[in-house]
């Protein structure tokens, strides 16, 4: 007798990104993997790209019981590595890149060993489904106990263990000034903890709460999206404390010449929130206290012990206030702004300062936090038809644009933010990129994954000129594509002169190949094919040896 196959959404199969189980030691690619390379690769892309990934949907308890998974962030993370080496000095061209390895390793293997040896996720996650009927000393110890000292449950003796017992894979830092990270790479999410990996085998070297930075940062929430001062490499962030007498959001900086970190500003009057990312300019941090606040002050996040959960109920009559942080001249908050119309936000986009003092804001907004339940497993999966067929259409972004005006003129007042535009997208663009040597400047085209009606999940990469409001797509049906990272041609001059790198899974052959597209037109130069599935991950970063890249 034979199972019944059951019809992908749009027959556009995605399942074997989402659920098969990377994380065993004999899925890891420890030692490195040639790659079939199809196309030209221009020779100026050789260095190594790094992607954040997860593992599947399911954890295995034993042979026979698993632990299943409720939400796409709370994968157990994995890095992905890909070498792209430049041609050899006896090659015929020196223009097109050699050849292009690959590696990975589950960076959380010490969360894998804890819930094998518990049989649960503990802890506050993203969007796990606990046990209603716990305690609250056990909702409160998990939540603020574990969340703030993560040794706590893991076997100290085990360093191996330790180093790897968070879940942290959401953005990748190849220069994160403080950590002492000596030629390795740093891995961030939502949290106030980073993760140390060998840069060459991804082995987890050790993990830093923000409160080894800075004594005053014992909060528990930051954004995965820090900035990086493209000129300085300054990292700036935010730390969000919820206690209620210690409450509040500390933006601060951490200097990449000398590891010191200093509070540049602290914000009482804002309620918590869940904030992903933030804005930074030329001279300003703008934070953004959109419409993702957390119930009961933030206490609802002990007793649901998931952020999902914890965010309260839309609110059609909030408002959000913007936050402008002078980021140079130790002058604290400067001014601050509010936008009637409440939204949320995952993904800031540019941000850049015009005459007297204005400054110019882009988000990929959205009229509510729809989109932060979607991410279920149950949502996405592509044999999960009707549930993808409900969610055709909701949670799409509009690409957003504020102006917040005379910015060294407020005198103190709560003055309004300027919405620009706001452009509702049919292409419901997301994890938007731009060219990095933009950054803190004004930028013309924004590079961004879509989600039309396609198929349920991402579905095209896109180039939006926001001069003209038009849009170049690629798209290959059952083709599935993650966040496109943009890598400049150092002999170009046009903005859009570089390429975009994606790892794309090819949903009917199983197998997933990384893709480089000319960012001009968004063509395939080459693709670079592996053997394996590359599980749906978040975000990457490309890094050329020697060169100093701002964070996205």
């Amino acid at each position: 007798m034979t199972s019944k196959t059951v019809p992908a959404f749009n027959d556009w199969p995605n399942d074997i990104g989402l659920t098969k189980p990377q994380f065993t030691t004999h899925e890891e690619q420890s030692d490195p993997v040639d790659l079939e390379v199809i196309g030209t690769i221009p020779s100026y892309v050789s260095g190594t790209l790094y992607r954040a990934s997860t593992a599947g949907n399911t954890i295995p308890l034993s042979t026979t019981t698993t632990l299943p998974l409720s939400h796409w962030f709370d994968g157990l993370a994995t890095v992905h590595r890909f070498t792209i080496s430049p041609p050899s000095s006896s090659s015929s061209s020196s223009s097109v890149a050699a050849k292009i390895t690959h590696t990975s390793r589950l960076t959380s293997s010490g969360v894998l060993t804890r819930v094998r040896r518990t049989g649960n996720l503990s802890g506050f996650t993203f969007g796990q489904k606990h046990d209603p009927c716990e305690s609250l000393y056990a909702k409160f110890k998990s939540c603020f106990f574990s969340a703030g000292s993560p040794r706590a449950t893991v076997d100290k003796s085990d360093k191996e263990e330790v180093n790897s017992c968070i879940n942290v894979g959401v953005t990748i830092s190849t220069d994160f000034p403080g950590a002492d990270a000596g030629g390795g790479i740093v891995v961030k999410t939502d949290a106030a903890v980073v993760q140390l990996l060998n840069g060459s085998n991804l082995k987890p070297e050790k993990y830093l709460l923000q409160r080894d930075l800075h004594p005053d940062l014992r909060g528990p929430l930051s954004a995965a999206h820090a900035r990086t001062d493209p000129l300085t490499g300054d990292l700036y962030n935010y730390n969000l404390d919820m206690r209620l007498r210690t409450s509040g959001y500390r933006v601060f900086r951490t200097r990449r010449d000398t590891g010191a970190t200093e509070v540049l500003a602290t914000i009482r009057d804002a309620p918590p929130a869940y904030i992903h990312s933030f804005w930074m300019s030329e001279d300003y941090v703008v934070l953004c206290i959109w419409n993702s606040r957390f119930a009961w002050r933030g206490a609802r996040c002990i007793w649901e012990k998931n952020l999902v959960d914890a965010i309260a109920d839309w609110d059609p009559r909030s408002r959000c206030f913007f936050y402008v942080i002078d980021r140079k001249g130790g002058k604290g908050v400067v001014a601050k702004f509010v936008d009637d119309v409440p939204f949320f936000v995952f993904h800031t986009v540019g941000a850049w300062e015009e005459g007297d003092g204005d400054l110019v804001l882009e988000a990929l907004s959205y009229d509510n936090v729809d989109v932060i339940k979607r991410f279920y497993y149950e949502n996405i999966l592509s044999t999960e038809v009707e549930n993808g067929k409900a969610w055709l259409g909701r949670g799409r972004t509009r690409l957003t644009r504020w102006r917040l005006a005379n910015i060294p003129k407020t005198n103190g007042k709560v003055l309004p933010a300027v919405r620009e535009f706001s452009v509702a997208s049919e292409w419901g663009m997301e994890l938007p990129t731009v060219n990095p040597l933009f950054v803190a400047k004004k930028n013309r085209y924004i590079y961004a994954v879509t989600s039309t009606t396609a198929s349920n999940f991402m579905d095209g990469i896109l180039k939006y000129d926001t001069a003209t409001n038009s849009a170049t797509h690629w798209q290959v049906h059952a083709h599935t594509p993650g966040e496109a990272i943009f890598v400049p041609d150092p002999s170009g001059s046009a903005e859009d002169d570089g390429v975009l790198l994606s790892v794309v899974l090819d949903g009917v052959s199983g197998r997933s190949y990384l893709l480089v597209l000319d960012a001009r037109n968004m063509t395939e130069l080459a693709r670079a094919e592996t053997k394996i599935v590359v599980g749906f991950g978040f975000h990457g970063k490309w890094d050329k040896e020697g060169v100093l890249g701002p964070e996205y």
